[in-house]
C-alpha cells in the first residue's frame, strides 16, 4: 500500500487537499472517491482505514477535504477556517465533487494509476446525499454508489429554529462535540438549497438510479440521522439497493482519533463495503 497526498485546485480556484491510496503491484487501479459528511475530513476515524482494506484487496481511493468544510491548509485536523464552514454550500460541495472525478479522468490526479472507467463513489451522511447526486448526474461514468448512513432529505435538516435564526442574524451555529467548537453556518447555504430544490431532491435524484449499483449502509441506532432515511432511499430508488443493517450509530463505530482495534459494528461495515467494490469495480 502507498499514500501520496496531492493538492489540486476546484473551478473557483480553492485547494482540494487530499490523498490517494494506491495497492502495491502495478495500475491503474479501480478507485473509489469518498465524501465526507458536515464536521467530516478526510482523515476522520475510519477513512484512513478504509483505504487500507481498500488498497489490500487492490482498489485505490481518493479521500479529500471539501474545500469549505473548515479546514486550513496547515492543519488537516483541526478547524481552524470557521470563516469558510460559515460560508459552505450544497452546490459548492456537489462541484468539488465533480471537480475531483474530473481529476481522475484528465489525469491530474493519479497520473495514470488509477482508472476512470472503474470509479465509484461512497458517502457519508450529508456527503451520501452529495453523492446520491453525483451518482445520478454521472451514471454514465461511475460504476457503483455507496452510502453511510446517508441523508433522505436536505430540507427537513433544516429546523424551525436554523430557519429563524437565519432571518433574523443571518446564521445559525451547530456545536461541535469533539471539539467544542460552535460551528456558524451561513444563510448562504439555506438561500442555494431553496434556489436549487430541484437538483437538491434527493428522493427525485434516487429513482434515476435505474441502473446504479447500490449498496445503502445505515446504523439502526444512528442519533443523529435515523435509520428511517434509509428506509426511504431505499424505498425511492428506481432499482433496490442492497441495504445493509449495522451499529456502532451515526459513526458507525468510527471516532477521532480512531480506536486500534477497529470496533465490530465498523470493522463489519468495512469487511462488507470492501466486498461489494470489489464486485462492481
Amino acid at each position: 500500500m502507498h499514500r501520496y497526498p496531492f493538492k489540486i485546485s476546484n473551478r473557483s480556484g480553492d485547494p482540494l487537499f487530499g490523498d490517494m491510496t494506491l495497492p502495491d503491484g502495478v495500475g491503474p487501479f479501480p478507485v473509489l472517491v469518498f465524501v465526507h459528511g458536515i464536521k467530516g475530513f478526510k482523515d476522520w476515524g475510519f477513512w484512513p482505514f478504509l483505504a487500507e482494506w481498500l488498497a489490500e484487496e487492490g482498489i485505490a481511493s481518493i479521500a479529500f477535504n471539501l474545500s469549505f468544510n473548515g479546514m486550513g491548509a496547515e492543519n488537516m485536523t483541526e478547524f481552524t477556517r470557521l470563516d469558510l464552514f460559515e460560508q459552505n454550500t450544497l452546490s459548492r460541495e456537489l462541484s468539488d465533487v465533480a471537480d475531483m472525478l474530473a481529476a481522475i479522468r484528465n489525469g491530474l490526479v493519479g497520473r495514470g494509476q488509477l482508472d476512470a472507467h472503474r470509479m465509484g463513489l461512497l458517502g457519508h451522511s450529508r456527503g451520501g446525499g452529495v453523492a446520491i447526486i453525483t451518482a445520478a448526474e454521472q451514471a454514465d461514468t461511475l460504476k457503483c454508489l455507496i452510502t453511510w448512513n446517508s441523508v433522505a432529505d436536505f430540507f427537513q435538516r433544516f429546523k424551525p429554529n436554523m430557519i429563524q435564526d437565519w432571518a433574523e442574524k443571518g446564521f445559525t451555529e451547530i456545536m461541535n462535540d469533539r471539539t467544542g467548537q460552535k460551528m456558524r453556518m451561513g444563510k448562504v447555504l439555506y438561500d442555494d438549497a431553496m434556489a436549487h430544490k430541484e437538483r437538491l431532491d434527493l428522493p427525485k435524484q434516487a429513482q434515476k438510479l435505474t441502473l446504479m449499483p447500490w449498496l445503502i449502509v445505515h446504523a439502526e441506532d444512528d442519533n443523529v440521522v435515523p435509520f428511517a432515511h434509509a428506509v426511504y432511499l431505499y424505498n425511492m430508488a428506481a432499482q433496490r439497493p442492497k441495504l445493509i443493517k449495522a451499529g456502532g450509530q451515526h459513526g458507525l463505530g468510527g471516532a477521532f482519533p480512531q480506536t486500534i482495534p477497529l470496533p465490530p459494528a465498523l470493522e463489519n461495515v468495512i469487511a462488507r463495503t470492501v466486498g461489494y467494490a470489489k464486485t462492481y469495480l
